[in-house]
């Protein structure tokens, strides 16, 4: 015949893997220094404004269309001035 085998003993062991190893993943998550942290983003950023100026589709942000400075917009009149009398 077999051994006779507790189950809560294998819950428990695979209980305490997962936990140790969501404890790793919170020592290397919530131990990096701020400056890492910052210098990450950084360089996120970086990428991600790359990768927009790149873009080819009509989709662009508004922070992104090429008009210079003080421009109105096609359908909009321009700003009437008052009349000095």
């Amino acid at each position: 015949m077999s051994e006779i085998v507790n189950l809560n003993t294998f819950r428990k062991a695979k209980a305490r893997t997962q936990k140790e190893q969501r404890a790793q993943n919170n020592r290397i998550k919530h131990g990096t220094p701020k400056v890492l942290k910052e210098l990450a983003n950084a360089h996120n950023d970086l990428h991600d404004n790359r990768l927009s100026g790149k873009m080819l589709s009509a989709d662009k942000p508004a922070s992104h269309q090429d008009k210079p400075h003080g421009e109105t917009q096609p359908n909009q009149p321009a700003p009437e001035k008052p009349d000095a009398e």
